[in-house]
């Protein structure tokens, strides 16, 4: 007997003795067109569907098995429950008949199970689709794209630029060979649940930066809101068909990047590059607001203490900290961000020397309490009046950036108070907002570069503002 007969005959055993098996009452569907127009999906069993169909629908999941055992796709038992082995099966199918791939049966999908002429699982290999390509093949591919937010354009049909462009960045965030072809492993891929190849306790596979496109972009968002680098506004919890905005790197992800890359000691770039996603999933990464405490005067206090050891190599807001009372005493004039290196070991072995402490380049219990000191000390310095003593600290190579504090901060308000910057009252010795504000204002009227950083060019233009340059 063919394989066809007795796949009919299955069938056949199986209409009949459904009415029997699920006796549970449904309700009558009557469909005076004769034509299937519901919906099968997953999760749906043929004993539980409250809806009975005149041609015996009451067993249409069981039928569909049958259907696609019959076509090669599926090996699971027929028990009339839609599961995943089902759904699998569908998608297979969907894909090789170039059917609309969602893994549910609604009327097209129907015809073509039920018909004697569609595509056996057996009858071809995958074939690829490349650019220049068109049809229902590469709208489903589209479909996926914009699933995994590589693809924002319209779901057109036509393998185009952007369609090429978003499968060569889709094939770079999940570790595939970068062609933009959509081989058989490049569709199942994108046929894969996206939790497949990302996870938030996972770090990117690539360097992402600003106007990228990705699921990895997803990820990278969900993991600064983690660390309150974001707001939770930062991604749509329900985003609307075809929105594929959660999977955009916009400005605001670039700035808490930077953010994150300043109180972590890593090189700012504004890039999730390899430096940064590492530290980003490390456990020692600090949270935005562990950042801002530990870098605020108002949080330091007698018992205040490095918990770990700094050293070369180590980074970080503590180094930072440490860095800001090392400038204030004079003994390091490099630049404050956060990497503990040689010429920040040279300024604590020199304070070591100059305490009669063991001078071994590093910062711990011993050496910790000498350099918080050092901040005191240089805020009871006595200026000789009409001379500003901030002026060589801030022309030198140190340079006043948000996070630093002190005599040489309070002057710098000062001014910009005088300037019409700042308000009355707003001199308080920190370099915070509202006086990053004022400097990139300051240097945007000035045609400056807009860093919000005081530096040898800013501060003499504030000089010169002021009628005098010193």
């Amino acid at each position: 007997m063919s394989k066809k007969f007795i796949s009919l005959m299955l069938a056949a055993v199986i209409l009949m003795s459904c009415t029997a098996a699920f006796a549970k009452p449904k309700i009558i569907y009557t469909n005076p067109t004769g034509h299937y127009d519901h919906m099968l999906f997953k999760g749906m069993r043929d004993d539980t569907d409250e809806i009975e169909f005149p041609d015996g629908g009451e067993c249409d999941i069981a039928y569909m098995q049958v259907r696609l055992k019959y076509y090669g796709y599926y090996t699971g038992s027929i028990d009339g429950v839609f599961g995943t082995n089902t759904r699998n099966a569908v998608v297979d199918f969907q894909r090789r008949n170039n059917l609309n791939v969602d893994g549910k049966i609604g009327a097209n999908t129907w015809y073509a199970l039920a018909a004697d002429d569609s595509i056996h699982k057996s009858d071809l290999n995958f074939q690829t689709i490349r650019p220049g390509t068109k049809g229902e093949q590469v709208r489903n591919v589209q479909r996926r794209l914009r699933v995994y937010y590589a693809y924002n354009g319209s779901i057109s049909g036509e393998y185009d630029s952007a369609t090429t462009a978003a499968v060569k960045s889709f094939q770079q965030s999940v570790g595939l060979t970068v062609d933009g072809i959509v081989g058989e492993k490049t569709y199942n891929a994108l046929n894969s649940n996206p939790s497949t190849y990302f996870s938030t306790s996972k770090a990117p596979r690539r360097t992402l930066y600003m106007g990228m496109r990705g699921y990895d972009v997803y990820i990278l968002k969900l993991r600064l809101i983690s660390l309150q680098y974001l707001p939770s506004s930062a991604v749509k919890s329900a985003p609307e068909p075809g929105d594929v905005s959660n999977g955009y790197f916009d400005l605001a992800t670039k700035n808490a990047l930077k953010k994150l890359q300043v109180n972590n000691g890593v090189s700012v770039t504004g890039q999730a590059d390899a430096a940064s996603r590492r530290y980003m999933w490390s456990t020692n990464t600090l949270v935005a607001q562990q950042a801002d405490e530990a870098l605020d005067p108002d949080n330091i206090t007698e018992d205040t203490y490095v918990p770990a050891t700094l050293q070369m190599g180590s980074h970080g807001a503590q180094v930072r900290l440490a860095q800001m009372y090392l400038i204030a005493g004079g003994y390091y004039t490099g630049v404050q961000d956060g990497v503990f290196g040689a010429k920040m070991r040279n300024a604590v072995m020199r304070l070591q020397r100059d305490k009669h402490l063991k001078v071994d380049g590093k910062i711990g219990r011993e050496t910790w309490p000498y350099i918080r000191a050092l901040t005191e000390t240089q805020s009871e310095q006595v200026t000789e009046p009409g001379v500003d003593a901030t002026s060589e600290v801030i022309i030198g190579s140190t340079k006043l950036r948000r996070g630093s504090w002190g005599t040489a901060v309070k002057a710098l308000q000062q001014k910009l108070i005088k300037l019409g910057y700042l308000n009355e009252g707003d001199d308080d010795g920190k370099f915070g907002a509202t006086t990053e504000r004022a400097v990139i204002t300051f240097q945007r009227r000035e045609g400056l570069k807009a860093d919000g950083i005081v530096g040898t060019e800013t501060y003499s233009r504030i000089q010169i503002r002021l009628g005098f340059n010193r």
